[in-house]
């Protein structure tokens, strides 16, 4: 390999890394806490945590809620 032509990294400023290492735990907080309150809705039955999980993702991701009952 010639000199200078390894890979380089991308470099990323300071405050966005300090700004993502906070956002990523609110983000995995608020759907962990969606997807509770899915598993609540439906009686507390296990068997569908992935289903709740994935719903509560799109759910936060979007910005929608649902409110109702299953």
């Amino acid at each position: 390999m010639q000199p200078g032509t390894g890979t380089k990294r991308a470099r990323v400023s300071r405050s966005k890394r300090n700004r993502e290492n906070v956002e990523i735990p609110e983000l995995h907080g608020r759907v962990a806490l969606r997807a509770y309150q899915l598993f609540q809705n439906r009686g507390c039955m296990h068997g569908r945590d992935w289903d709740d999980w994935f719903r509560a993702e799109q759910e936060v991701l979007s910005g929608e809620r649902d409110t109702g009952l299953e």
